[in-house]
């Protein structure tokens, strides 16, 4: 899942080395770890919207 960190945030993904995810970065982790970020209001989740292309006229 990809979320956009509201605040900074001490996390381990692996249980074993913690890091920083920094406000402002936008970071793919694991859905446990995202939904627990979004439901402490630390991170939004982030949606790749891809533009559609228009033919030339």
């Amino acid at each position: 899942m990809k979320v956009l960190m509201l605040r900074d945030k001490l996390a381990s993904e692996d249980g074993v080395t913690t890091k920083l995810f920094a406000t402002g970065e936008t970071y793919d982790i694991g859905d446990t770890l995202g939904e627990g970020f979004i439901a402490e209001g630390l991170a939004e989740t982030v949606t790749d919207i891809k533009p559609s292309r228009r033919k030339a006229e």
